[in-house]
């Protein structure tokens, strides 16, 4: 079974950021400040919008509300564990047409 993704640009077979290599980073644009994505395609999932949205909770506090992933990692293996590929996947399934964009 191939996995494909709402993100065309992630399905090429030359793209760096497939399904199967979705990097955590830091990003910006010129309408947002610094904070928390995940490199999908030609694309970033902004997880701070996520979670702004309601869409992507991992504790009963925000996660993602400072530009680094220290408060991920310092609520432990159970909330890493929701933070595996499939809850990346049932993530970007929830958003899908209304991408958020940078």
């Amino acid at each position: 079974m191939r996995l494909t993704s709402w993100v065309v640009s992630a399905n090429s077979p030359g793209t760096e950021f497939s399904l199967i290599n979705l990097p955590c980073d830091v990003f910006s644009s010129a309408n947002t400040d610094r904070r928390c994505g995940v490199a999908i395609g030609d694309q970033v999932l902004d997880m701070t919008g996520l979670e702004e949205a309601g869409l992507l909770t991992l504790a009963d506090h925000p996660a993602f509300d400072v530009p680094f992933w220290n408060k991920l990692m310092e609520l432990g293996p159970a909330a890493w564990g929701g933070f595996s590929a499939a809850y990346m996947l049932k993530c970007m399934k929830a958003v899908g047409a209304q991408e958020l964009r940078l």
